[in-house]
């Protein structure tokens, strides 16, 4: 059976081979037999290896020996020397290319290039450590002892890139008091900045388990590290700590352009990520009446007046509390969007590709990225274009999946505009974007003007040629990068 979905402890995933993610290179054994049963290393008397190898002149065994001793040493201290180099992967630096967001860009610049980071991640479940790895990895936070702020929680180094968080911080692990504090601190930290960064916080399944306190995967050290079960309940209340962590900063969905729309020209349309814990299916989609975003306001008003009757009247063993509306019912079922796995567990990829183009469609988004549904050796990327992205690899010790970040990197930067008459064969690509043809080497780029007259399109009032570039890369811990999906398109505005 698939471990896809799969959360029992028996169908965790084998541990690997200690080498097998040594991406540095490391020496296998040797094991060099000599030909026949003369061989150097065969296994016959001792005393005949002695007799037929080693050299009768004692001078010339005191030279074999300072050749080995000294053969032993070499060979020790290059083994100290590729012990102690970094491996391949295992620390991932910003790379030498990373765009710097400008303070004060100006579209109308004659070279302007704007730029968003966007990291997401999933299912911490409990482990602190292992989330600091991940966003350490991501370059989002620096976790070293001098970096610390007082409170001892990480600096935020992300500049203005934005964090996605979609959910299930909390169960099965101990660090809960650790990732919430985190989380609210680097929110701030990133926010403050100018321009600033943005940390966006989604609600799981099992934070609304534990509002709920149907607390069935609460570990015991947990519970000691609030100082009991008493403490703990009243955090998560809706006049405690956390409970008004939830109620005033996570949603239940969010979906977020992926350049900043304040920097951008007002002609343009930034692409857009829509991220929630499980998945939202169409019908959930379509309940927006029409208005842009008006399905993910509806199912983030919803979520917040179920999880406030939740944090304000629990009931044992997650029992719904009283005044549950049906809407808030079909919310938290199967089919909502804490806990829907469709678009990870239909086996059909024409039935979920239809159904994941609808859904994206009704909410005007080009991505769905979820989590709730593990697959311990990495992201699931289903449909064309990366439509579905399924991002929970059990990051936690509680699984022992793959440490993980997803990263959306996106840039719009103005290309310089043909002289009149020019043909377009500056020799560079124009590819066609999701079947629509762009113009190609020697095609002359023309508008129809006020007149009626066909004219060059560098001549039509305002028009200026944009290029839009996209990527999607998954990190791993120990692991090489993996580029998910990229995207060039030409914009004219």
């Amino acid at each position: 059976m698939s471990l896809l979905g799969s959360t029992s402890s028996s169908s965790r995933r084998r541990k690997r081979d200690s080498n097998e993610w040594d991406l540095g290179g490391s020496a296998g054994t040797n094991t060099a037999g000599g030909a026949g049963a003369g061989g150097i290393f065969s296994r016959g008397n001792p005393l005949t290896f002695v007799r037929t190898h080693l050299p009768r002149s004692p001078l010339a065994r005191l030279l074999l020996l300072i050749v080995v001793v000294l053969g032993l040493s070499w060979s020790t201290h290059s083994l100290f020397l590729s012990s102690s180099r970094p491996k391949i992967g295992i620390q991932l630096s910003r790379p030498p290319t990373r765009l710097t967001h400008p303070s004060h860009p100006s579209s109308d610049a004659p070279n302007a290039l704007i730029h968003r980071r966007l990291v997401a991640v999933a299912d911490l479940h409990g482990d602190y450590a292992h989330a600091l790895n991940v966003l350490e990895m991501a370059n989002l936070v620096d976790a070293s002892p001098e970096a610390l702020l007082e409170d001892g929680t990480p600096k935020w180094v992300g500049g203005h890139d934005v964090l996605v968080s979609t959910g299930d911080i909390v169960d099965r692990g101990r660090d809960t008091i650790l990732l919430y504090k985190m989380f609210a601190s680097l929110r701030k930290q990133a926010s403050r900045l100018d321009p600033p960064g943005q940390v966006i916080n989604l609600l799981g399944n099992h934070e609304v388990m534990n509002a709920l306190e149907d607390w069935r995967y609460v570990t015991s050290d947990d519970l000691d590290s609030f100082g009991g079960a008493k403490e703990r309940r009243k955090a998560m209340s809706s006049e405690g700590w956390i409970g008004k962590e939830w109620l005033d900063w996570y949603n239940v969905t969010a979906s977020v352009e992926l350049l900043p729309g304040e920097f951008l020209p007002r002609e343009y349309e930034a692409p857009r990520a829509n991220f929630v814990h499980g998945g939202i299916t169409p019908d959930w989609a379509s309940s927006g009446q029409g208005k842009k975003d008006g399905a993910i306001d509806r199912i983030n008003i919803l979520g917040n007046q179920f999880l406030r009757k939740a944090l304000s009247n629990p009931k044992p063993d997650g029992h719904l509390p009283p005044g549950t509306t049906r809407e808030e019912m079909e919310l938290y079922g199967a089919n909502g969007p804490f806990w829907y796995r469709g678009y990870a567990l239909d086996e059909s990829d024409t039935a979920v590709c239809r159904r994941a183009e609808n859904t994206s469609r009704l909410l005007g988004v080009d991505f769905l990225v979820m989590g709730h549904t593990p697959n311990f050796d990495g992201f699931v990327v289903r449909c064309p274009q990366a439509k579905i992205l399924l991002i929970d690899t059990g990051i936690s010790r509680a699984y022992g999946g793959e440490q993980s970040a997803l990263v959306f990197d996106t840039e719009l930067q103005r290309a310089p505009t043909p002289d009149i008459d020019r043909q377009l064969g500056d020799g560079g690509h124009h590819p066609s974007v999701q079947g629509e043809q762009r113009p190609g080497e020697g095609m002359k780029i023309h508008v129809e003007g006020e007149d009626g007259e066909v004219t060059p399109m560098e001549h039509a009032k305002g028009m200026h040629r944009w290029v839009e570039r996209r990527s999607i890369t998954a990190l791993y811990r120990g692991r090489v990068p993996k580029v998910l999906h990229m995207g060039e398109r030409d914009v004219w505005l």
